[in-house]
């Protein structure tokens, strides 16, 4: 009877590992495609009744043109991938997005894309937050890191004025520190 006991234990104990190392291992694989990443910043344009996107999309880079009705132009879109790690601490690859888009006007942001079980879910924007006096807009990514749960994003303004804004990342929220 003892052995029946330790035997069934053993088994069971075995299966647990297996089960883990395994579900590691699946969450390992589930790493986002840049065209995955790329569609979740780039089609957020479509979301306006009767517009339409044209893209083309590298492991690198984006380039997107946005049009209206019988092809009436609305602007353009392109960006690259600034970053990948996993940003939410759930074992995922997640990354960091850097878009520019030019209609009436231009502008640029810097979108997180969380990989959310193989699918990729942009939840927003990483806001500027001057830590010191610079001048004034605008404002291009210079550089990002991701150490020990924090973001770190340096913006380097028109006068070559650098200067750093610290994220972090909880559950789908940004906080800005």
């Amino acid at each position: 009877m003892k052995k029946i006991l330790i035997t069934i234990l053993i088994i069971t104990m075995g299966g647990i590992v297996a089960y883990y190392l395994f579900s590691r291992i699946m969450k390992q694989t589930q790493k986002l495609s840049s065209e995955a990443l790329f569609r979740s910043v780039a089609e957020i344009n479509n979301n306006e009744k009767g517009v339409e996107s044209q893209c083309s999309y590298s492991t690198e880079k984006f380039d997107c043109t946005y049009t209206i009705g019988a092809g009436t132009a609305l602007g353009t879109a392109s960006g690259r991938i600034a970053l990948r790690a996993d940003l939410d601490g759930d074992g995922s690859e997640d990354a960091v997005v850097q878009k520019y888009s030019c209609g009436a006007s231009c502008s640029g942001s810097t979108e997180v894309i969380l990989n959310q079980n193989g699918k990729a879910r942009n939840i927003g924007f990483l806001i500027y937050k001057p830590s010191k006096e610079v001048a004034p807009y605008p404002k291009m990514l210079q550089q990002v890191r991701f150490e020990n749960g924090i973001l770190t994003v340096i913006f380097q303004n028109i006068a070559q004025q650098t200067d750093e804004t610290r994220y972090k990342i909880v559950g789908d929220k940004i906080i800005t520190l």
